[in-house]
């Protein structure tokens, strides 16, 4: 029998990085990185997505996770276009529009992004789970 699935949790807030590390459904850590307003503005989006990729890489660094070790990201949707509810892979076309700001900023359009990036270099998947722009009313 194999190891459960390490699963990395990303959820970027408009002051807050969060991440937990998940062993199958047990939590391994949990960590909330808190970011000053007053330097979060001073940032170009390109500067607040190194600065919370890197939070992200140091919390995993801290806590002896390598991110080789990880089997999925997951991550907290960004502001994208209207979707049924459920789970999606991470692409290029969802990143280049979160990036973009197509359908609205927020500094969680970063997540996915960062999701897509770490996963990339590890050869795992990335999705995201939700996200806030779910629509299903019906018309």
């Amino acid at each position: 029998m194999g190891r459960e699935p390490l699963i990395l949790v990303i959820n970027l807030g408009s002051t807050s990085t969060k991440l937990g590390v998940y062993s199958g459904e047990e939590e391994v850590f949990r960590k909330t990185m808190r970011h000053s307003p007053e330097e979060l503005r001073s940032l170009s989006i390109e500067e607040e997505l190194a600065l919370r990729k890197e939070a992200v890489e140091k919390s995993l660094d801290l806590n002896n996770i390598s991110k080789g070790d990880l089997d999925l990201i997951v991550s907290r949707g960004g502001l994208m276009r209207p979707i049924e509810g459920g789970v999606y892979r991470v692409n290029d076309g969802m990143c280049e529009d979160l990036r973009a700001a197509r359908y609205g900023w927020h500094p969680a359009n970063l997540g996915p992004i960062i999701a897509k990036e770490i996963a990339n270099e590890v050869g795992v998947e990335a999705i995201v789970v939700d996200p806030p722009t779910v629509d299903e009313m019906e018309p």
